[in-house]
């Protein structure tokens, strides 16, 4: 079977049915792909429109408190200005035009403080 240990940075950034192989994901075995996309630095060189698109629909599919993470790992003080402004309007190729992820961090954002402590957490964990 597929998993997070299969699904490689590359995959994932160059192929978007690599959602046929994430979609099933735990949420540690999405918490592992997290930590491998930090840890590639993927986001300190500029990604062009198809990864970006990609990584955004991988975050779509993400448990909220993931998500956060994820918003995390892009808006890191190493990743170029291009990919975090590119990363917070892109649309989600899963849903269409004009819906941006940006939506569904808001919404993560607002309903509940223990998901932000979560994300916050396993963030610290992340940079460790």
């Amino acid at each position: 079977m597929l998993n997070s240990t299969t699904l490689t940075i590359k995959k994932l950034i160059n192929n978007p049915q690599a959602k046929e192989i994430y979609k099933d994901f735990t949420f540690d075995e999405n918490f592992e792909m997290i930590q491998k996309i930090y840890q590639s630095k993927v986001f300190q060189k500029d990604l062009d429109d198809s990864k970006i698109y990609n990584l955004v629909d991988y975050a779509y599919h993400l448990p909220k408190e993931l998500l956060l993470v994820m918003w995390g790992v892009v808006c890191d003080n190493h990743s170029t200005q291009q990919n975090i402004i590119h990363w917070s309007v892109a649309d989600i190729p899963s849903l269409g035009e004009n819906t941006q992820i940006t939506e569904f961090i808001a919404s993560a954002v607002t309903e509940s403080p223990e998901i932000i402590d979560v994300a916050n957490k396993l963030l610290e964990e992340i940079e460790k």
